[in-house]
């Protein structure tokens, strides 16, 4: 299956971000369903839909939206070139810090399936977004989930406006329980201590091992999840796959019973509306 909409990072050391479509037939889609957007073009195969926020950094309350082709060009043309084919992107933004971070440091650790671009195919699962990068002078494509990119990485994105307000509703954080532990193993000798943070959508708990400074991270859709159970000592989530994910009810403190009930009640709702 061809790749038709990325995330490229931009610039060598990925200083920016924008969302892209590739090929005329995928471009002529896009037009088709937003016949009010504004497309302006840079050069003979490099087009820019610059009236349509589709990036934003969700660390910040306000994105800035660069759409200048003295900036643009520089930083799209090896992208075109090297996709051999017309692009339509949307204004560039900078790349939110945490995502920016994660790639410097090791991008083949942030993403799966990285091949280059010539080889790269897409995931059958439209969670999975394809992000093009540069990597030590080869532009290279990977894929990460879009909701790992929204939380891990600050990146919020789509060119459909009404998918963007339903997202951004269900990605509200809703309550955030901090110094929460975690137990890896049944003896609970593994332990992890982190913010435990409820979406609209989801749960996310990141944490870490006193001794090893060793990072636990777990991003769990309620759609994902078959059953809750809570007692005096642990609060226990498991997975569709059967995974069980164990917390302390004593490290959510008073709230504990109140966080049960809540995960309840969600996943319920989401298996009536299926």
């Amino acid at each position: 299956m061809i790749i038709e909409v990325y995330l490229a990072l931009l610039g060598n050391d990925y200083d920016y971000l924008c969302l892209t479509i590739e090929g005329e037939e995928a471009i002529k889609r896009f037009v088709e369903n937003n016949p009010h957007s504004r497309i302006s073009q840079l050069n003979d195969k490099i087009f820019l839909a610059d009236k349509i926020k589709a990036l934003f950094d969700n660390s910040k309350k306000t994105t800035r939206y660069y759409r200048k082709a003295d900036l643009l060009l520089p930083l799209l043309e090896p992208v075109q070139q090297e996709l051999g084919n017309i692009i339509l992107v949307s204004p560039l933004i900078a790349t939110p810090e945490k995502m920016k971070k994660l790639f410097q440091e090791n991008p083949m650790a942030v993403l799966e399936k990285v091949r280059s671009t010539s080889i790269a195919e897409t995931y059958k699962n439209e969670d999975w977004i394809p992000i093009i990068f540069n990597d030590f002078g080869v532009r290279k494509i990977g894929f990460q989930h879009r909701m790992r990119i929204l939380k891990s990485m600050d990146c919020m994105f789509t060119f459909d406006p009404k998918t963007m307000e339903a997202f951004e509703q269900s990605t509200k954080l809703v309550h955030v329980f901090p110094n929460v532990l975690f137990w890896e193993d049944w003896l609970g000798l593994k332990q992890y201590y982190g913010d435990f943070k409820v979406y609209n959508d989801s749960f996310d708990f990141a944490g870490i091992q006193a001794s090893t400074n060793e990072l636990k991270e777990i991003s769990l859709p309620y759609n994902d999840i078959k059953s809750i159970t809570g007692g005096l000592v642990s609060l226990t989530i498991t997975t569709n796959k059967n995974v069980e994910h164990k917390f302390s009810m004593s490290s959510f403190r008073t709230n504990g019973w109140k966080l049960l009930n809540f995960l309840r009640k969600v996943v319920a709702q989401r298996r009536r509306s299926k």
